[in-house]
């Protein structure tokens, strides 16, 4: 197995978002590129195993980026904007991860990240999500690989 890095994805901060300037993300090395091993947080476009050609400051510090290949995973956020939502916000999150999802959960800001396995089917999800109050807790799809509902192949 290669070796898993640290990358640090310097980001493009407007009026305040995102909240931070860097997301660090591990990355396993795949040459001639490196695999996404967690669904972000911040950087829109990358979902778990995508693998990725970077370029890197400092042996770490990622400027920029472009796909080498993508994976079929999706990424979803979720953003709780109103803290009264947090129970709904970890309820869902459970939810997903008995749906076979990843979920990554920076509690202290309100941000949540879910790794939709491209097996777990999207309308479960979608489902899931539509369970939260829109007015406390925000959706987003960063990087969407599913086929829409509309696009899914036929039986």
């Amino acid at each position: 197995m290669s070796e898993i890095e640290s990358l640090e994805f310097v980001l493009d901060v407007e009026d305040g978002w995102p909240p931070v300037g860097i997301e660090c993300l591990p990355m396993q090395r795949d040459f001639p590129g490196y695999r996404l091993l967690v669904a972000p947080l911040f950087v829109k476009g990358l979902s778990v195993h995508d693998v990725i050609e970077v370029t890197l400051e400092d042996g770490h510090r990622v400027f920029g980026w472009k796909h080498l290949s993508r994976s079929k995973n999706t990424t979803v956020w979720l953003l709780l904007l109103k803290s009264t939502a947090i129970d709904e916000l970890k309820r869902v999150l459970e939810e997903a991860r008995l749906l076979g999802c990843d979920c990554s959960h920076l509690e202290a800001l309100g941000f949540c990240s879910i790794n939709v396995p491209a097996a777990v089917p999207i309308a479960d999800v979608d489902a899931l999500l539509e369970t939260l109050d829109p007015e406390a807790v925000a959706v987003a799809f960063p990087s969407m690989r599913h086929p829409e509902p509309d696009d899914a192949p036929s039986g």
